[in-house]
């Protein structure tokens, strides 16, 4: 009953240290016109979702609220909430605020189950896939991330979906290019050893078909970390990727991309004869391979 939203909020507080706090009270409470308020009520509403469904309703739209900082609570709240419309909500908020870090961290903090779901409804939403952001892409990685770092023993056909998904909606080379390398993180940090399953290894070899130097490259340090053999087109790409960087006449990115793929070969001995141009030497020699065996550069030893 306090006139000041300040008021409200201590009351309510002490209420809840008291063990007095109701429903009622807070649905009142996230209906308020003051967004400080309504975010408090959020976190103030966790201890009492179980059982309350008007609570847990009252929650779920709250992935709609005009401010940012009542959206970031939202989705940390959710983590509370087993609703089977929880991965809709938090799908709202993260197509709404993935550019906010710290609310693209608490949504996927609060997504339990399903993440691949959750993947391809990213990719499916059509403003979503069309923009390559930076935010966007970062999203993409730490999702794939977190994917990754939870995959069991025979879990290797969750690759496939994934990569299906990306087919399904011609999601362009970025967004490849995150899910690749945040499955290959997600699996480094987890250790996990999966077992070998040829559908996984067709569907990287397929998107490896024709692909850029770095779409390429990811596919194949993901290939690596899941302990599938080399393949034909991986070998072609290297013979590609040798031919581009000694190439004089190749835009200088098309050569770094080529030697950075140069780097994954497992070979004995290898020999560069490449001559780069003065001008590029600097940013060349930054690109130290570190996967070759034994590299000789035939005519500039700073590369």
């Amino acid at each position: 009953s306090s006139p000041t939203a300040l008021g409200r909020l201590h009351a309510l507080w002490t209420l809840q240290g008291r063990g007095a706090l109701d429903t009622s009270l807070l649905l009142q409470g996230l209906a308020s016109p003051q967004a400080e308020l309504r975010e408090n009520c959020l976190l103030l509403a966790e201890s009492l979702l179980p059982g309350t469904p008007a609570l847990q309703k009252k929650l779920l739209s709250m992935s709609l609220d005009q401010a940012p900082r009542v959206r970031w609570q939202a989705a940390l709240t959710l983590g509370s909430l087993r609703h089977p419309e929880v991965n809709a909500a938090l799908l709202r908020i993260l197509l709404r605020d993935h550019g906010f870090r710290w609310t693209r961290l608490a949504a996927l903090s609060s997504l339990r189950f399903e993440a691949d779901a959750l993947f391809r409804s990213l990719l499916a939403d059509p403003d979503f896939r069309s923009q390559v952001s930076e935010s966007s892409i970062e999203l993409t990685g730490e999702l794939c991330g977190m994917i990754g770092a939870r995959m069991n023993l025979g879990e290797t056909k969750l690759i496939v979906r994934l990569l299906a998904s990306l087919i399904e909606f011609q999601a362009r080379d970025e967004y490849r290019i995150a899910t690749l390398d945040g499955l290959e993180a997600g699996l480094e940090r987890s250790g996990a050893k999966l077992a070998s399953d040829p559908s996984t290894a067709s569907a990287l070899d397929k998107m490896s078909q024709g692909a850029s130097p770095r779409l390429l490259a990811a596919a194949w340090r993901l290939t690596r970390r899941l302990g599938l053999p080399e393949t034909a087109t991986q070998r072609k790409a290297l013979a590609d990727a040798m031919t581009l960087a000694g190439g004089s006449a190749v835009p200088e990115p098309v050569r770094l991309e080529s030697i950075r793929l140069l780097g994954l070969g497992q070979f004995d001995a290898m020999s560069y004869a490449a001559q780069p141009n003065p001008s590029q030497v600097p940013s060349m020699a930054l690109l130290a391979p570190t996967s070759w065996k034994a590299v000789t550069v035939g005519a500039d030893r700073s590369l």
